[in-house]
């Protein structure tokens, strides 16, 4: 279960990369400017220390996801579904996952993220999966905006090249 929650975490990144960009193409076109910053990764940027950084990712990557997954795909769903609705149960829990983030750029790829979970929970029965996957996506959006500044360096690098 472990193994295909990572697997399905990898997987997911390219696709959640996608949507991310679509949701901030579209959110500047609609609202004409750039959209605000998650207030977590607003704490990032403003954390200094090695320490500070090694312990927002550890609380990022090993607490965050073992928490919500609780929440959202241990407690939530199953009592959602409980109630005979399972879709509304897949829908609601996907989508208050993705709003309690408080973001409107990072909504769609975090509901398509949450289905996936609920898919991973679902097809294991355990919720093992779905916390290695959500665990796996988090730690690769943390890496990201630690080492932004270096991956834009050989962004430009790469493009004058091209």
């Amino acid at each position: 279960a472990v193994l295909l929650g990572v697997a399905a975490g990898i997987l997911f990144l390219g696709p959640a990369l996608v949507l991310s960009t679509f949701s901030h193409e579209l959110l500047m076109r609609v609202m004409g400017s750039e959209p605000e910053k998650q207030a977590t990764i607003e704490i990032l940027e403003k954390s200094v220390g090695a320490g500070q950084r090694i312990c927002f990712g550890l609380v990022a990557i090993g607490l965050v996801p073992f928490v919500e997954e609780i929440l959202f795909r241990g407690i939530l769903y199953p009592l959602l579904k409980q109630q005979g609705r399972p879709i509304v149960a897949i829908v609601a829990s996907s989508v208050l996952f993705a709003a309690i983030h408080l973001n409107l750029m990072i909504f769609i790829p975090l509901v398509i993220l949450a289905l996936l979970l609920v898919a991973l929970y679902e097809f294991t029965d355990t919720l093992l999966a779905p916390i290695a996957a959500h665990a796996v996506f988090n730690a690769a959006n943390f890496f990201l905006l630690i080492y932004q500044p270096k991956l834009q360096q050989i962004w430009e690098l790469l493009r004058e090249r091209i």
